[in-house]
């Protein structure tokens, strides 16, 4: 009896708890989990469940029927997107952060200024063709007009970290925030030279549940002073 009486309340808790899925860019995976973390302990019915890659593949996992109930690409032109639109006519989207692109080498590289990325023999890492931070790299490769000799092109911004941290890449190209995530193992070379900028790029967020409830709660929490903390903490700028 003590056995089925255990089950009854651990099945009345699992139905009282609701999941609020959240989509997010591997970008921001240090940012939502601390978010997650904070968000649970505050409201404790609530499951924050992520789903942390590439904004492009999260996109598509959408326009093909995953579902998310908060979407927060690393850049907030995918908010846009038609084929998304069609599904949820009622988005409305925020920008909450900005990010910078930068460059990385491991942390005891030799390698110290930017011309030295761009010696012969040298294999460099960076997200692909259609990923933000893929986006990012092609305008400050076309900016500079140089190409990249060999390169492994990545699915997500985190993938071309461990590259870099694991020293299976001699440098790569990721967001300021990863590499400060990593900065006992990786440094950083600034890309703003020669008079042009270094790429940014707008961080969004929305609700995609189309109702009043924990997914459009969650979203005004990361909108928050908190949110706001935390992102800050991470090396994020301000919208």
């Amino acid at each position: 009896m003590a056995l089925i009486a255990i089950a009854l309340v651990a099945a009345s808790c699992s139905q009282d708890t609701k999941t609020v899925d959240v989509f997010a860019a591997s970008s921001l995976t240090d940012a939502f989990t601390e978010l997650e973390s904070r968000y649970e302990a505050a409201n404790p019915g609530i499951d924050i469940r992520l789903n942390l890659a590439g904004s492009n593949t999260l996109l598509r996992q959408i326009i093909d029927g995953a579902p998310a109930d908060v979407f927060a690409p690393a850049d907030a032109g995918y908010l846009t997107d038609p084929d998304l639109l069609s599904q949820h006519r009622q988005i409305v989207s925020t920008i909450f952060a900005g990010n910078t692109l930068v460059a990385i080498v491991p942390i005891d590289s030799d390698l110290k200024i930017l011309d030295d990325l761009f010696q012969p023999g040298l294999i460099l890492t960076r997200c692909a063709d259609g990923v933000p931070c893929g986006v990012a790299t092609n305008e400050w490769l076309d900016s500079q007009n140089v190409s990249l000799g060999q390169q492994s092109m990545e699915a997500n911004v985190r993938s071309v970290l461990t590259k870099v941290r694991l020293g299976e890449a001699d440098g790569g190209f990721v967001y300021r925030t990863d590499a400060l995530a990593a900065s006992q193992e990786v440094r950083i070379i600034e890309l703003d030279t020669g008079g042009t900028a270094s790429p940014t790029v707008s961080v969004g967020i929305a609700d995609l549940s189309d109702s009043d409830g924990p997914a459009r709660d969650f979203v005004q929490f990361v909108l928050s002073d908190t949110g706001a903390e935390v992102l800050s903490t991470l090396g994020f700028d301000q919208p």
